[in-house]
């Protein structure tokens, strides 16, 4: 289990790698009012002795006014692979190959969030939230967030621009694998800090850390921080590679095979954590359009 997450992380990180940086030009272009669109598509296909296909879409609309924006994000990915097993049936000299072939899903997320942001006194915004993901190979069917806080622009030039917001929370998860005495919905707090460098005229770099508190469980802290790094060919099309990390201090649980001191299967199964931490490494071709 741990070593397919390990292999699909980097196809998830796809979708998550071009949500963030539609967001970053939303922010970079926040002076040019108006409705804007950018819309990413991702297909990788192999064949031959291993079959792999993977197919990634996604798709931001933002509005832009004087004193406030709102953000619409869809997205999803899906991947599938399949394993070939040869054997022969026969004789050394005389003998017929068979194969067999077993399609699995590898990866499967999907997401839908909006976003507005209402600046009601100079750097002093307020802002709502609603969001809905599924991932169940980072262990939960459905996460259903909702949030609403205040934040304030700290920097706000051409070239460099940092706002910090706080909120309140309300979170539903409905896990894969339930997790004994754990509420499904419970309330928490949030803290978000976005950071946009403008490095040259075509490259730019942004930062974005998310915190998350449970408040019916303090031990229940989730952060997302995600470091990328843009270079634009033209007004359309930029090259971007990010390094995320999503960490989850009570990681959803799996179900394992239980085995015997002799390896052998005992027909029942136990409950054990998944990873607290994954590492995300993108590289990828963003077009705005």
């Amino acid at each position: 289990m741990r070593d397919s997450r390990r292999r699909i992380l980097p196809v998830i990180a796809v979708l998550l790698s071009l949500v963030a940086t539609n967001t970053a030009v939303a922010q970079e272009d926040e002076k040019e009012l108006g409705w804007f669109n950018a819309t990413d598509f991702a297909w990788v296909l192999t064949g031959g002795n291993s079959q792999t296909s993977t197919l990634g879409l996604g798709n931001v609309l933002t509005h832009l006014w004087e004193t406030s924006t709102f953000r619409f994000e869809l997205g999803g990915v899906r991947s599938e692979s399949t394993l070939k097993t040869r054997g022969a049936t026969g004789s050394i000299d005389d003998f017929d190959l068979f194969e067999e072939s077993i399609t699995e899903k590898t990866a499967e997320s999907y997401l839908a969030n909006a976003r507005y942001d209402w600046a009601f006194s100079g750097a002093w915004y307020a802002y709502g939230f609603a969001g809905w993901e599924r991932n169940t190979f980072a262990g939960f069917d459905n996460r259903t967030t909702g949030a609403a806080g205040v934040g304030r622009q700290l920097v706000d030039t051409d070239n460099t621009k940092l706002k910090i917001d706080f909120g309140g929370t309300y979170v539903v998860q409905k896990d894969v694998v339930p997790v004994p005495g754990r509420d499904e919905g419970f309330a928490g707090l949030r803290f978000t800090a976005d950071w946009l460098q403008k490095l040259s005229g075509n490259t730019d770099f942004v930062s974005t850390l998310i915190l998350d508190q449970n408040l019916n469980d303090t031990d229940d802290v989730r952060a997302n921080w995600l470091n990328a790094l843009s270079i634009a060919m033209s007004d359309a099309l930029s090259l971007r590679t990010s390094y995320q990390l999503l960490w989850d201090n009570q990681p959803a649980l799996t179900t394992v095979p239980l085995f015997d001191a002799g390896g052998v299967p005992v027909g029942s199964s136990v409950l054990a954590p998944l990873d607290e931490l994954d590492t995300f490494f993108t590289l990828a071709l963003v077009l705005n359009l």
